[in-house]
């Protein structure tokens, strides 16, 4: 996935097309993750989400966020470990390319469709006003 999202930052012409990817991938990553959370939650009927914010201020979210973002820095772009994925897949055919990229177009569509169907499940657990 990395290496045909590279690909695609170098399409859009993306001056730093690492950080474009581990930005798509992060993104990705973290609809999944939410997903993950969400569904755990809803099979127990347990507000995962509510518990960790709850109480919890501005502030501590944003250093969640931040740890949770440092931590994909450090998987993907501190130690270039993209270099090697790109290196792999260098010698692709035009067919492989293709479809490596309707791969990916469709895992970024399922990630964004895990993330609606996480907020559909929040507001299934959410109080509803009458």
């Amino acid at each position: 996935m990395f290496y045909h999202a590279n690909l695609l930052a170098i399409k859009f012409k993306n001056e730093d097309t690492a950080l474009a990817t581990f930005i798509l991938l992060g993104f990705t990553i973290l609809c999944q993750f939410n997903f993950v959370v969400l569904g755990i939650g809803f099979l127990f009927n347990y507000d995962v989400w509510g518990e960790l914010v709850d109480g919890a201020n501005m502030v501590q979210i944003i250093f969640f966020s931040i740890i949770f973002w440092l931590v994909l820095y450090f998987i993907f772009l501190y130690h270039k470990k993209w270099n090697a994925f790109i290196e792999e897949f260098k010698g692709a055919t035009e067919k492989q390319k293709m479809v490596g990229r309707y791969a990916l177009v469709l895992y970024f569509c399922c990630s964004v469709l895990m993330f609606a169907i996480g907020c559909y499940i929040v507001h299934l657990m959410s109080p509803q006003i009458s």
